[in-house]
């Protein structure tokens, strides 16, 4: 299990509202966890995959992220801002993202 599903595991585990309180950070909270974290974790891995593909709104916020680079190809030393297809290396880079978190091994 992946360090993000398991931080995603848990939280949904402490907001699930029939244990309250049940998995907090205690020694307790670790016990519980260790009973019930196979109800939590099949629905960690749905909500991460669900999130794989960005939003439009999310894309929209990536088209607005101003970042100035200086365009070595054509040497002419000028910062330009914004960079073209900044958008699609968005999706690329956020699906990467939550494709590592599935992947990664704990």
């Amino acid at each position: 299990m992946s360090e993000m599903i398991e931080r995603v595991a848990r939280a949904i585990a402490k907001a699930d509202s029939t244990v309250k309180g049940q998995f907090d950070d205690t020694e307790m909270g670790d016990i519980f966890w260790d009973e019930w974290k196979h109800l939590y974790i099949p629905m960690a891995r749905a909500a991460l995959e669900a999130m794989r593909e960005p939003t439009k709104a999310q894309l929209e916020a990536a088209e607005d992220i101003v970042v100035g680079y200086d365009d070595f190809a054509t040497g002419d030393g000028n910062i330009y801002l914004g960079i073209p297809g900044y958008p699609q290396k968005a999706r690329d880079v956020w699906t990467a993202l939550v494709d590592a978190a599935l992947k990664e091994k704990a």
